[in-house]
């Protein structure tokens, strides 16, 4: 019996894997076939700008030659859809540009390390290759308040004002343990979820169904599409780099001086990890002229995704605005 045990188990065995592997190919298959349907059924509602043999997607929206152009900086894997209550909002008073970082929604994929400064720079060539001018006023949100940081340090002569929407801060995993351990949490996450989307898996249990809800119904779609698809991929890329490489390009980013800033505060992270009452106090003072509000009740993703609070955050981008427009018009008497 043990004699003929043996080769049964291990055809058994050899039988499950075969099983699996089939399983796996075809999921891979369903994934390739999806994301092509996904692709003819969601067009990309901006343009394709080539950077150098690769793509970004620019979706600009409001009166062109209006002044200034807010610019639209999503959090970790997140893109141009994430601004789906915002950026209507704000193209009613002036150009607003939503866009998606290299690998995220529309855009290619770009070229590694995924870290603050490699992002600015490609945001930067493809405004200018798009023939959106400047004076920019920068938004960020989550992990894009360190990009924004970043491109404003890098070109400052091109910014005239700043929101960060419940911004990361570059010295948070330094200033609290839960933090170190969430980022690192969440980056391995992606890494799952990027395998599991490369075999179909997450058109099951698609993340965006259970942590992005809120949109308008075209974005929410939009959103569930390529979070079935490349979004981990792109924010884990994202994550690896940002404690050795984001976090101290951020640190070493200049003061805006007297430049407009509004950062915002979700309720529910204050109350989650109060460090970030210090952490966000501490941005807001990165301007003379800079302003600290608290949304009571809204959570970190809220910020955008939520009709409710992405009016506190679209109130933000209108207050600089005006004190751009403002400070312009005094400079000219």
């Amino acid at each position: 019996m043990t004699t003929f045990g043996r080769p049964l188990a291990m055809g058994s065995a050899t039988r499950m894997l075969g099983g699996a592997a089939l399983l796996l190919g075809a999921g891979a298959i369903v994934q390739l076939l999806a994301t092509a349907s996904d692709r003819r059924a969601y067009p990309p509602p901006g343009q394709l700008v080539d950077i150098g043999g690769y793509r970004l997607h620019l979706h600009a929206q409001g009166p062109v030659g209006s002044f200034p152009t807010v610019i639209l900086e999503g959090g970790a894997g997140l893109g141009s859809v994430s601004w789906g209550w915002v950026q209507p909002r704000i193209a009613q008073t002036t150009r607003v540009v939503a866009y998606d970082r290299a690998g995220i929604g529309w855009s290619d994929p770009g070229p590694a390390p995924r870290d603050g400064e490699h992002i600015a720079t490609e945001l930067h060539a493809a405004l200018a290759v798009a023939g959106i001018n400047p004076p920019y006023v920068l938004v960020g949100h989550s992990f894009g308040g360190l990009y924004v940081r970043i491109f404003a340090d890098r070109y400052p002569d091109e910014v005239a004002g700043m929101v960060l929407v419940d911004s990361t801060h570059p010295d948070q995993t330094l200033r609290s343990p839960h933090e170190g351990q969430a980022i690192a949490t969440t980056e391995r996450t992606m890494r799952v979820f990027d395998g599991l989307a490369r075999v179909g898996v997450l058109r099951l249990a698609n993340p965006a169904a259970l942590f992005m809800n809120g949109l308008p119904p075209l974005q929410d779609a939009q959103l569930r599409a390529y979070a079935a698809d490349g979004f981990a991929r792109a924010a884990q890329a994202e994550m690896s780099v940002i404690q050795e490489r984001t976090f101290p390009q951020a640190r070493r980013a200049r003061p805006l001086g007297a430049k407009p800033l509004i950062v915002l505060s979700a309720g529910q992270t204050l109350a989650q990890d109060p460090v970030f009452v210090d952490l966000h106090r501490e941005l807001a003072a990165l301007s003379t002229n800079g302003v600290h509000r608290v949304v009571d009740g809204a959570s970190h993703g809220a910020m955008v995704l939520e009709a409710q609070y992405a009016d506190a955050s679209a109130d933000a981008i209108e207050d600089i605005v005006h004190l751009v427009r403002d400070a312009q018009a005094l400079s000219m008497h």
